[in-house]
This record gives structure tokens, C-alpha cells and sequence, in this order.
């Protein structure tokens, strides 16, 4: 592929700048796999299939694997193993598991959705029916790193040098780090709870703002604290939402004008930073105010480099994998098993379901999961679109990767269309 033309300041002499280095010779296979469109445009139908197969053969001396037929579903050819799986287990919302899910995570119970104990359950926010809890195993721990790392990768390859990257800091804007952990050692909390304490050392050396400031759960206070860290750091990439990024940018700026020094963009505080990493909302109405906070006007220039995520509690679905492209490549090979269900079937019982070779460009569909922590067929509720779809299953040509773009919610969709 063709880099984008990132113009970044010097690197610095800190030690940490091997860091990064380290990590581009871990990544250098990686970073070719990545930018090797045709393997993903031919081989995404295949790796998909290899996926589900794995998920089913790992799962199927649980409870639930047990009930729907896991080990007879695997051993099915490439050809018969999707019908074969959606002919068993039904498309399904978190009510529909939340029985079992409670029995994981109240009752400490063992292989009832996954093999094994499950510890760890993220907590999240329901729109309509208040909070649920998503099983988070060892294996969707494992899935979210080689995530982390594809996004390492994904810099690499949008021409950001990652010695320049770990040469100063990397801050990142999460939830809560605080988990609340049951008699039987079962953990509840935020997913930045989860994976937080995974970050150690040499990591840990570039990493804002802290353990400390990341336990804190209440977001006024907690930008006020990160502020202050922040304010004499040498930042250089920001992660997280565009919304509270902004917030703390734009009070950093503030902190710094109380002290008397002259600012006018976030540049003047962090000369370094060039590097923003978002995710979870659409980015478009942003990006004024980001401009503005960048480079002193909504309609100035852009960062250096901005590399936009989806990431979930239930998985990490896509990352992008070009500059200024708002298509976000489809993470197929980390654990998950992705179909996509169109939006206007997503309520009926007979609702059809394509696997990534199987979409067509120009139609709304809800994304559909399949995870390594014991979700099957569930709704994540994202509807998307595709701007790029790879080769079908039985060899008809695609244009590139499974590629889609966030286009809303599926109860939005259905409360404005019917």
C-alpha cells in the first residue's frame, strides 16, 4: 500500500523510544500480512469459516455446546458449516442469554456458555432495560492484545514510526480501572478495568495517566486529574472517545493559560502530540472541533495521522486500515465469527444472516457476533454498511476486504422506519 505522508516532529532521547522499536521487529510480519489486500479480498470467506469451526470445537463440551450440537456442526465441510450453524442456534439478544450469563457471574458457575471459569464481566450500559454484563474470558483477553496490536501495526503502516511513538507518552481516556470482585472472585467493572492491569512494564513506561487517576469513576473529576497529569507530559498519541478527548484537551489548554502561558492550540502545550485514536462514535461531527483544538480553526489542518476503531465490549470488530478511508477493516482472524443481518429483517424469526463473503455493498445490516467468551449469534446492535466486500465463498470476485462503516443503531433505524 501507499503511506500516508505523516510529518512528524523529531524523536526524542528517552529510553523509551526502544520500546517501539522492539515492537515494529515484533510486528514487521504482521504489518505485511495487513497490508496484503489480496490475501484478505481472497481468503476472508476461508478464514472466517476456520474461525466459527474453532470457536464451535472449543465450546462444544459446554453446557450450551452440548445442547446445540457444537461437535456435530464442526466436523461439517467449509461448504455446509454456516447452514448448519444458523439451523441450530438462533439469533439472540443479551435478554435472551441473561439467565445463563447470571449463572457465570453470580453463581461462579463453570462451562456453562464457555469452557472454564469466566472471571472477568464487563459492565455496561443498557439504553432501554438498564445494565448488562458481558462475559470477557481469557481467550476474548488474548483477542483484544492482538487487536491492540493490529492497531500498533496499522500505525506502522500509515507511515507513524513507533520508536517515535514510544519516545514520549501515550495517553489513553477509559472508564473506570475499578472492578468490583464477588466472594468467588468473580470481577464486574468497566472493560478498561479489565485490560488496564495487562498494561506492565516496559508499556507501563509511556502509559497516561496512571493507575491511580484511571480508578476513578467519576469523569468531571477525573479530566480535572488528568489535566494536571498531563499538562508538563510529552504527549504524543491520544486514545480514546472524540468527546471526552476534546474535553481534556480543551482543559489542558485552559490549565495552561491559568499559569500564565500563552496558548492557542493543543500543539503549543503538547508540540509532540500527532497522533489521535477514536472510536465508538461517528467521527464526522467532530472534526471541526477537533481542527480547531489542533491547529487554531474548524476548517484548518487535520493531524498528522487519526486512525478510527470499533471496538466493543463483545469484541473487537474493526479497525481502519487506510489513512483518510473511513472504511473500517473487519478484524477477522482474532476469535470472532462476524454475520451481519439486514435491518429490515432483524426482528423476525426468519431473519437471514451473511457471513463477510456473503454481504453486498449499499444494504444496512446489524452486526451479528459469535465470540471466544461464550456469546453466540448475538445482536451487538451497530447497523453498518460496506464499501468494500471480499471474494464469495464460491469464487465469485469481490474489491478488497470485508470493509464497513457505523451508520447508527438498529432501534434507531426501526423507531424512525417502523
Amino acid at each position: 500500500m501507499t503511506r500516508a505522508t505523516v510529518n512528524l516532529p523529531a524523536a526524542s532521547n528517552r529510553w523509551t523510544f526502544l520500546v517501539g522499536k522492539g515492537m515494529g521487529a515484533l510486528l514487521s510480519r504482521r504489518v505485511g500480512l495487513l497490508s496484503n489486500t489480496e490475501h484478505w479480498r481472497r481468503r476472508t470467506g476461508r478464514i472466517q469459516r476456520s474461525q466459527l469451526r474453532g470457536l464451535l470445537r472449543r465450546a462444544q463440551e459446554t453446557e450450551f455446546g452440548r445442547e446445540m450440537g457444537f461437535g456435530s456442526i464442526a466436523g461439517r465441510p467449509d461448504e455446509d458449516i454456516l447452514a448448519a450453524y444458523r439451523d441450530r442456534v438462533g439469533i439472540a439478544d443479551w435478554y435472551a442469554y441473561r439467565s445463563r450469563i447470571a449463572r457465570m457471574r453470580e453463581g461462579a458457575q463453570a462451562g456453562v456458555m464457555w469452557p472454564g471459569l469466566v472471571r472477568d464481566f464487563a459492565q455496561t450500559s443498557g439504553t432501554t432495560a438498564g445494565d448488562k454484563y458481558i462475559p470477557v474470558s481469557r481467550e476474548m483477553l488474548r483477542s483484544n492484545f492482538r487487536a491492540s496490536l493490529d492497531i500498533f501495526a496499522n500505525l506502522a503502516r500509515f507511515g507513524v514510526p513507533l520508536g517515535w511513538a514510544t519516545g514520549g507518552k501515550i495517553l489513553f481516556l477509559g472508564g473506570s480501572s475499578a472492578l468490583d470482585t464477588s466472594a468467588q472472585g468473580i470481577r464486574t467493572g468497566d472493560l478498561s478495568g479489565i485490560v488496564t492491569p495487562l498494561i506492565r512494564w516496559p508499556m507501563s513506561a509511556v502509559y497516561l495517566p496512571g493507575p491511580t487517576i484511571a480508578l476513578m469513576n467519576h469523569w468531571p473529576s477525573k479530566i480535572e486529574a488528568m489535566a494536571r497529569r498531563c499538562l508538563d507530559q510529552d504527549v504524543r498519541i491520544v486514545s480514546g472517545m472524540c468527546s471526552w478527548g476534546l474535553v481534556l484537551m480543551e482543559r489542558v489548554m485552559q490549565m495552561a493559560r491559568e499559569r500564565g502561558r500563552r496558548v492557542e492550540t493543543i500543539r503549543d502545550v503538547w508540540p509532540n502530540f500527532s497522533v489521535f485514536i477514536h472510536g465508538g462514535v461517528r467521527y464526522g461531527p467532530f472534526d471541526p472541533r477537533v481542527r480547531q483544538v489542533f491547529s487554531g480553526s474548524s476548517d484548518g489542518p487535520d493531524l498528522p495521522c487519526r486512525l478510527e476503531l470499533y471496538p466493543a465490549s463483545e469484541g473487537f470488530v474493526a479497525i481502519q486500515d487506510r489513512p483518510g478511508d473511513p472504511g473500517l477493516r473487519v478484524n477477522t482472524d482474532i476469535g470472532l465469527f462476524h454475520e451481519f443481518v439486514p435491518i429490515e429483517e432483524i426482528d423476525r424469526p426468519d431473519a437471514r444472516a451473511f457471513a463477510c463473503d456473503e454481504v453486498e455493498k449499499g444494504q444496512k445490516y446489524v452486526v451479528v457476533l459469535s465470540t471466544c467468551a461464550g456469546l453466540w449469534r448475538y445482536v451487538l446492535g451497530d447497523v453498518v454498511e460496506f464499501d468494500t466486500v471480499p471474494d464469495r465463498f464460491d469464487g465469485s470476485p469481490g474489491d478488497g476486504p470485508a470493509r464497513l462503516r457505523i451508520v447508527g443503531r438498529h432501534r434507531h433505524f426501526i423507531n424512525a422506519f417502523g
